[in-house]
């Protein structure tokens, strides 16, 4: 039974100059990490009243950069001692400490950087390379150890997300289809999933499990976006063999879903919710 405490807000700062949008943030207990479109990475704490203390503020393209880069993405990493920022497209990868946001290493992925998706344990990395479909790192390698291949039209960031204790993952497209790939000793691809139609944008995607299923959330751009629940459930369990996923699980899936919506609603997009189980024994 949920609580009827509901979330309010603690803090509302203006951090980034006029028309300059955030590109990433991440959470670490009571820290969170922001990127902007121009360059600078920020870290700050967050006091027991909501409010964002800064602590350091960082700009990439000071430091040895030939061309400006888009800090895409930023990750908390090590137990919450490093900070890893990804360049939009250029394929950057920089480990910052964050105590004090001092460069540990750089280096250059082999693939340009639409979107990352780091798994669970931190050990493997899915970048989308912006051209052919997504490529798989061994963190913190910097040459991939296996390629997915998904036909692309545009030039548009897409998003993958690990599935079933890394197993597996899903990544979107630019055509209505989000492809579930397996992640155990071979490359194949184990389903499409149709969301939507030919021109279809499927660039929302993330994935949890409860102990009875695995689930994905997708979201879509177009006018008259869809938010998509897919589940497959585990073999040997049923809703009415186990008593539910746990509280903690269940606001996961809300949480996933709710900033898919968020995102839709906010580019003033209509929004409709399905549910559609998807079979681990579906081969193309």
């Amino acid at each position: 039974m949920f609580a009827k405490e509901k979330f309010v807000e603690l803090s509302n700062a203006s951090i980034l100059p006029f028309n300059e949008p955030v590109e990433s943030l991440a959470f670490n207990r009571n820290r969170v990490v922001i990127s902007g479109h121009a360059g600078k990475v920020m870290l700050f704490q967050l006091d027991k009243n909501g409010t964002l203390i800064p602590v350091w503020t960082k700009n990439i393209n000071e430091h040895n950069q030939s061309m400006p880069v888009i800090p895409r993405s930023v990750r908390f990493t090590a137990k919450g001692d490093n900070v890893i920022i990804f360049g939009l497209e250029s394929g950057m990868m920089m480990c910052t400490t964050a105590a004090a946001g001092a460069i540990s290493w750089t280096k250059m992925l082999k693939s340009g950087v639409g979107n990352i998706a780091m798994s669970p344990d931190e050990k493997w990395l899915l970048v989308d390379n912006l051209a052919k479909g997504f490529d798989l790192y061994q963190y913190p390698h910097s040459s991939p150890s296996d390629s997915f291949a998904i036909p692309r039209v545009d030039c548009c960031v897409q998003e993958a997300a690990f599935l079933e204790d890394e197993s597996a993952f899903a990544g979107g497209s630019d055509h209505g289809k989000m492809y579930i790939f397996s992640l155990k000793n071979t490359s194949q691809c184990l389903q499409v999933l149709k969301q939507g139609g030919k021109k279809t944008m499927i660039q929302a995607i993330d994935a949890c499990s409860t102990g009875e299923s695995h689930l994905i959330a997708s979201g879509t751009s177009e006018k008259k976006s869809t938010v998509c629940i897919w589940e497959k459930r585990i073999e040997g369990h049923s809703r009415q063999q186990s008593g539910g996923c746990s509280v903690i699980t269940l606001l996961v899936i809300l949480n996933v879903v709710s900033i898919l919506i968020a995102v839709l609603w906010a580019s003033g997009n209509h929004i409709r919710a399905l549910t559609m189980p998807y079979n681990s024994n579906s081969y193309l």
